[in-house]
């Protein structure tokens, strides 16, 4: 089977999460879950989308794509007047060793069943937002400011 991250990344995902799953590290400072990631082999030069780094996180682990290693952080999302309203926003990061990339193109946000994606590259790194809210909960948070940095590939 040829692997890509729609039919290797999400289903592992969503079945890790429906597990509820104990994160290895709790913590809610983000650059404590992000060291703890790279020193477990996560690129080192992943980066937290800016709007994601306000919000509070909860902690961090790593997820099995079919062999691959994928580093989820779990933030907490905040309702529109500002208090945390119990839902969830992961961010995945790893390596880009998967094949058959398609074209460049600027983050895609998607539905798989009750799960919404946004998927892109930036450099080497595959990266991925998650949650099990609708997908325009993930908008807000993959703005293009990145974009110029560095060629996006949509996943």
């Amino acid at each position: 089977m040829t692997i890509s991250c729609n039919n290797v990344l999400r289903p592992a995902v969503v079945a890790f999460i429906a597990d509820k799953p104990m994160y290895p590290l709790m913590s809610d400072q983000l650059e404590v879950l992000r060291a703890w990631a790279i020193e477990q082999g996560a690129p080192r030069d992943f980066e937290v989308p800016a709007k994601l780094q306000s919000l509070p996180t909860k902690g961090c682990t790593i997820v099995d794509a079919d062999g691959s290693p994928v580093y989820l952080l779990c933030f907490l999302t905040r309702g529109a007047d500002g208090t945390l309203d119990g839902g969830l926003v992961h961010l995945l990061a790893s390596k880009a060793d998967f094949r058959n990339w398609p074209e460049p193109r600027p983050p895609r946000i998607d539905t798989d069943r009750a799960w919404s994606f946004a998927s892109w590259t930036s450099e080497d790194v595959i990266y991925s937002l998650a949650t099990p809210e609708p997908a325009e909960i993930l908008r807000q948070f993959i703005g293009m400011e990145s974009a110029a940095r560095s060629q996006h590939r949509s996943i």
